[in-house]
């Protein structure tokens, strides 16, 4: 599934997939957070933590509204697409809610905008490995 196969009603929403990527790294796992600008196509790199908690989870989400090319988004609203940590909807709607955004818990929905990004990632690692 790919960004243009959203359907209609769907894609006049400004998501953003919220999501994080394990690589081990020699000190360990690394867990590299980001968040996907679904209508103009671009990658915040929130930041790198050595495990993902629900504190992390949080530290990262409030990072993504201070982002500065999140900016557009506190002014015209958005949806917040997580695979999990629906334990935490509240206090990510605390954070998120000034900037008129919503939270949506969908694994699928997160999977299939997130895909696209993570198989680019995994193939520049490989060419990187080849070189």
């Amino acid at each position: 599934m790919s960004f243009s196969d959203l359907p209609k009603d769907r894609a006049k929403l400004k998501y953003i997939a919220f999501f994080h990527v394990a690589m081990g790294t020699k000190e360990g796992p690394a867990h590299v957070f980001m968040a996907l600008d679904v209508e103009r196509d671009y990658l915040i790199n929130l930041g790198v933590e050595p495990e993902v908690t629900d504190d992390v989870v949080m530290k990262h989400i409030y990072l993504l509204t201070e982002h500065p090319e999140f900016e557009p988004h506190c002014k015209d609203g958005f949806t917040l697409v997580m695979e999990d940590h629906s334990k935490l909807a509240q206090k990510i709607q605390s954070i998120i809610g000034p900037c008129k955004g919503t939270v949506l818990f969908d694994k699928a929905l997160n999977n299939s905008l997130s895909n696209p990004v993570l198989i680019h990632l995994m193939g520049s690692l490989k060419n990187l490995k080849k070189e």
